[in-house]
């Protein structure tokens, strides 16, 4: 069975935001304490089910946005301890950057961008495949 052409875009977006996990669980794997249900970090095939960091992505059709449709980008940390807001806004920063950093690279057919729409990080532009 042969992928399609959606599986294919977002299995180089997959790959992307798991370059960004990896930069992101050497920064903070060791100052936090990962979720007691959870596998260390390398441990499952999906590093969104392993380590002290998951970033998940979802399709938004974008009503009542400003930036219209686009993929939402939701990193966090998976641990019961407290992480202060403004760990959590520089890590999100962090993501945002390394996002717009590789979107051209990862993505260089497309025009696309990285911003904040209202409380969510979105990429948007051209989607097509």
């Amino acid at each position: 069975m042969s992928r399609t052409e959606l599986e294919k875009w977002e299995g180089k977006l997959d790959a992307m935001l798991g370059e960004i996990d990896d930069l992101l669980e050497d920064k903070y794997a060791d100052k936090y304490l990962l979720h007691p249900a959870r596998p260390a970090r390398g441990k499952t095939a999906n590093k969104s089910y392993d380590g002290l960091i998951e970033i998940k992505y979802n399709f938004s059709l974008g009503l009542g946005s400003d930036l219209g449709e686009g993929y939402v980008i939701t990193p966090r940390f998976v641990t019961l301890e407290f992480i202060p807001k403004s760990e959590m806004a520089t890590a999100k920063e962090f993501v945002l950057d390394e996002v717009r950093k590789r979107l051209l690279e990862t993505f260089p057919e497309n025009t696309l961008s990285a911003d904040w729409d209202g409380k969510l990080m979105k990429i948007h532009g051209d989607l097509s495949f």
